[in-house]
């Protein structure tokens, strides 16, 4: 069995649903041995995506030698949220059976001590695992009307990242891809619910 979302107050049942038909997609396409499920509180932007910190940079100015910069780097590291900003982390890996467990995680993926983003530099998803799934989901779909995915996946291929946004019109809506195709995307949050089983 995939692992599946579960509801805290204020999440809208119909956008857990899409989360699910993308991790159920995602395990089907990549076969990972391990999943991390990371809710966010409340909406994130698609500046996250291969964000890896704030560090210092070289400036040479009159009286500044130093400035904050902004850093993404090839090597894909995990975003930098804020441990208040990190809701609940689950970790699963596969089982002999082929199906799939929760346990507790040997490492967090997200320290729950505040530092400074710049120890983020080094923290290489490659380095954490070498077949996983990493998703992070927003909170407070219901009252926000709108909500972030954001999918890393590390494989024999390497390691892919994507995001996308959605909206609420009657429905959960793609807005906005970031990283992926839309219509791969599409294809994940089109799946039939019936086929979470794998």
């Amino acid at each position: 069995m995939v692992p599946e979302t579960f509801a805290e107050p204020d999440d809208d049942p119909s956008f857990l649903a899409c989360v699910d038909r993308i991790i159920a997609g995602l395990v089907e396409r990549h076969t990972p041995e391990e999943i991390y499920l990371i809710r966010i509180a409340n909406w994130f932007d698609h500046k996250w995506l291969r964000f890896s910190g704030i560090g210092r940079a070289a400036f040479h100015g009159v009286s500044i030698h130093t400035v904050l910069k902004d850093f993404t780097q090839e090597q894909v590291t995990f975003p930098p949220f804020t441990p208040n900003r990190v809701v609940t982390q689950h970790y699963f890996c596969r089982t002999t059976h082929g199906d799939f467990e929760e346990h507790a995680p040997s490492h967090l993926v997200h320290r729950t001590e505040r530092g400074h983003s710049s120890k983020n530099l080094q923290r290489r998803i490659a380095d954490f695992s070498q077949s996983a799934v990493f998703i992070w989901f927003s909170s407070h779909s219901a009252s926000n009307g709108r909500a972030s995915v954001m999918a890393y996946t590390v494989g024999a291929q390497g390691v892919g990242a994507w995001y996308a946004e959605l909206r609420y019109d009657a429905a959960w809506r793609l807005c906005l891809v970031k990283g992926a195709s839309r219509p791969e995307v599409e294809s994940l949050l089109e799946r039939p619910r019936q086929s979470l089983d794998i």
